[in-house]
């Protein structure tokens, strides 16, 4: 109920034209005030928010404030524990800003991703074994013996024709394991484009053949990686950058070490 009753008020309050002001308070919990211009500085589109979205904006800042106006009132953020979460927080937020303006200058061009694609091959490898293959059943011993002795020397690169000798085609495509272990359990076994020996399986009659093989040491060509290239590329620029830039700082600032660790052993 208190919940629906603050946001009727705010509500209320973000509807009137005095509003309009940017030095207006929206909200204050004690000392602390929440001006219309500060708001606008902190939320990124706040004036395109509906009401209801800034309404609960508002509610949120409001218990938040609460809790830590009793935080400081319990003088939490003098404890030591707390004040060392506070510094190493610090620290890092300000070295993330000073990486982020160091670096957010990196450019790409289209030829240096391409070139990094090619001298870094290793790094776009499919990593597994991949088969797109066909299952083929027959209607008949005799028609299978006969698809057989005239495909047995046939090299196939993709699925099958429609045969007469044949009952029914089935197509699986990038594959990592055999779909019948009964006719073939291991698919590295198979020679590809060569038909295999028929067998009853589910009492169907049936063969294999595997079209097409991906070997899992094979490159990615780079119209399926060249975005995954770019980020590596900019990773490593950024890398280069950072350890350009410390080495810069230490001709700058003294750095005096006195630690000797396998003095301590």
């Amino acid at each position: 109920m208190k919940k629906l009753l603050f946001l009727v008020f705010i509500s209320f309050f973000l509807g009137c034209d005095f509003l309009e002001e940017k030095g207006s308070v929206l909200v204050q919990v004690g000392e602390s005030r929440l001006t219309l211009q500060k708001i606008q500085e902190k939320v990124l589109g706040w004036d395109s928010l509906s009401v209801e979205q800034q309404s609960e904006f508002l509610k949120t800042w409001v218990d938040e404030e609460l809790l830590y106006q009793a935080a400081l009132q319990q003088e939490l953020d003098k404890r030591q524990d707390v004040a060392s979460t506070i510094e190493r927080a610090k620290r890092k937020i300000v070295i993330d800003y000073l990486v982020n303006e160091l670096t957010d200058s990196i450019t790409l061009s289209e030829k240096e991703v391409e070139q990094f694609y090619e001298e870094n091959a290793d790094k776009f490898l499919y990593g597994k074994h991949l088969y797109s293959l066909a299952i083929l059943s027959y209607p008949s011993w005799n028609l299978g013996d006969l698809y057989f002795r005239g495909k047995k020397d046939v090299v196939f690169e993709t699925v099958p024709s429609s045969d007469y000798r044949v009952k029914k085609i089935e197509n699986f495509e990038n594959v990592e394991e055999s779909p019948d272990t009964c006719l073939v359990k291991d698919l590295r076994t198979l020679k590809v484009g060569t038909l295999s020996g028929f067998k009853v399986c589910g009492n169907a009659l049936k063969s294999m053949v595997v079209y097409h093989h991906q070997d899992s040491a094979n490159v990615k060509p780079y119209s399926e990686v060249s975005k995954e290239a770019a980020v590596l590329l900019r990773l490593e620029k950024r890398k280069e950058l950072m350890k350009k830039f410390r080495a810069e700082q230490k001709k700058k600032i003294a750095v005096f070490a006195d630690w000797n660790p396998s003095a301590e052993k």
